[in-house]
């Protein structure tokens, strides 16, 4: 049977993969072993995963059963973990966190703190993406002495200038290009530099195609240049592949910053209509945003 495992990891074509796999899944299934069927269920979802996410789910969730019954933790705590992050995908939030803060409550129990820091990040990423800034920056600190340490630094440092939260000086060593681009124009825009900024946006960057347009609109708009473009492309929801901003958080952003950044002259109307929306975005990512535009609208009060 373990070769049968190892058989069906190889590099097989995904479709062979997977037919060798149910195939040990019902090998393991006459066996009746729990562990067994454990790990065969979630070799299986690996298979599945990269075809259709909600398979593997399933998957998951059935191999997730017998790990319990066998008293696998480790290997229930990945599981909690890979049904978590389609869950995230599927916009199923509530479910992602529930999922996700078991796995950590295992990790801790049993002292697994390479685990418990995954379950750190993949925490924070939920969090960031139901707009819950704060609650994003927690989960990020516990991220130390682990591989993905870098990635929540930078994560950290993101946080702290879209919310303007912490005065950020130097960023975090990044091996992307793109990303240390977007993050350098995000910082020159902390810093009210909107010429740097401007420049730093001129062309499109991949690392995130959200925040590149938003740093390009709001360079522009500051500056009084063109930022069409990248207007346009906030207005595209296909092309906003961030990790974890939502389809729906990104809508209500470009809502918003439409009505801002499009209105020649503010006029009553407007500013109230921006006001109710300023206090519950300031802390999101559009956090800088909203403070210049607070700023303008404070500007534009009839004295």
């Amino acid at each position: 049977m373990k070769s049968l495992m190892g058989l069906g990891m190889v590099r097989q074509s995904p479709a062979r993969r997977t037919r060798l796999l149910r195939w040990g899944v019902a090998v393991a299934e006459r066996i009746g072993n729990s562990h067994l069927l454990a790990r065969v269920w979630n070799d299986l979802g690996v298979a599945l995963y990269a075809q259709n996410p909600r398979e593997a789910f399933s998957a998951w969730q059935v191999a997730a059963r017998f790990a319990e019954n066998a008293g696998d933790i480790a290997l229930l705590m990945r599981l909690e973990i890979n049904t978590a992050l389609v869950s995230m995908q599927d916009l199923e939030f509530d479910e992602a966190e529930r999922l996700l803060n078991h796995a950590l409550e295992l990790a801790e129990r049993i002292g697994e703190r390479n685990l418990a820091k995954s379950t750190h990040l993949n925490l924070a990423l939920c969090r960031y993406a139901r707009n819950d800034a704060s609650g994003s920056r927690r989960h990020f600190a516990e991220v130390t002495d682990h591989p993905s340490a870098a990635y929540a630094r930078l994560w950290e440092t993101r946080l702290m200038l879209e919310q303007g939260d912490g005065f950020v000086t130097t960023l975090p060593e990044s091996d992307d290009p793109d990303l240390k681009r977007l993050l350098e124009a995000q910082l020159a825009l902390s810093f009210g530099d909107y010429e740097l900024a401007y420049e730093l946006t001129e062309r499109p960057n991949p690392a995130s195609d959200w925040h590149w347009a938003l740093a390009r609109v709001h360079a522009g708009w500051r500056l009084k240049r063109d930022f069409q473009m990248a207007l346009a492309q906030l207005l595209n929801l296909e092309s906003l592949q961030d990790p974890v901003l939502t389809p729906e958080l990104a809508r209500q952003y470009t809502r918003f910053i439409m009505l801002a950044v499009t209105t020649p002259a503010w006029d009553e109307a407007v500013r109230q209509r921006l006001e109710r929306s300023l206090e519950s975005l300031s802390a999101s990512p559009i956090g800088q945003l909203t403070r210049d535009i607070a700023f303008s609208l404070e500007q534009s009060k009839p004295v």
